[in-house]
């Protein structure tokens, strides 16, 4: 469903609400648009977390909000994404680590031909991952901070100490090479 309208005199777009809807995913968004300015937001939920990742289970809903944003003389359309897990289980090491409720939060820029990534993160009960970067015609080069705690399960042996890491995800976002330089200073 989709409710859009023109509005001639104020050469203004309405969104009043639309749905993208499937057995996994669900976005919803209403906002405006006038000649270069404007401000969109919904509601987001991934029903089923195994349509994105085989090794999760359970669901993550928040909100999200996009606007532009007058910068020198242009503007730049800054999006918001911030949501919950709920039930995050299974058996991976990701799993174990995330927790049943992580949060997840980003700061995206539409600007200069690509994304600039200002911040992503993930907290979960036993990690906090970070990222800033840019993504460029489906090309990442992201830097990333991640720290986690055990104990976990990986392999039939368990970590029960702590492991801090920085490193880059580059590539195309599809599938991305993750390079990281990890300390343990408990293990």
């Amino acid at each position: 469903n989709t409710s859009l309208s023109y509005d001639i005199a104020r050469r203004r777009f309405s969104l009043g609400s639309t749905t993208l809807e499937s057995e996994a995913v669900l976005a919803g968004a209403q906002g405006w648009y006038n000649r270069g300015e404007g401000e969109f937001s919904g509601a987001w939920r991934v029903r089923k977390l195994q349509a994105l990742t085989l090794d999760l289970d359970g669901e993550a809903s928040g909100h999200w909000r996009s606007l532009a944003v007058p910068e020198r003389e242009r503007r730049v359309w800054t999006t918001s994404i911030t949501g919950n897990g709920a039930n995050i289980g299974g058996r991976s090491p990701l799993a174990q680590v995330l927790g049943r409720q992580p949060s997840v939060d980003a700061r995206l820029r539409n600007e200069n031909g690509g994304i600039s990534v200002s911040r992503a993160r993930i907290d979960g009960a036993r990690l906090r991952v970070g990222a800033a970067g840019r993504i460029v015609h489906g090309q990442a080069a992201l830097s990333v901070q991640a720290s986690a705690r055990g104990p976990v399960t990986i392999g039939g042996v368990e970590f029960v100490g702590v492991a801090d890491a920085r490193g880059r995800l580059s590539g195309r976002i599809g599938r991305p090479a993750l390079t990281l330089e990890t300390t343990m200073p408990r293990l």
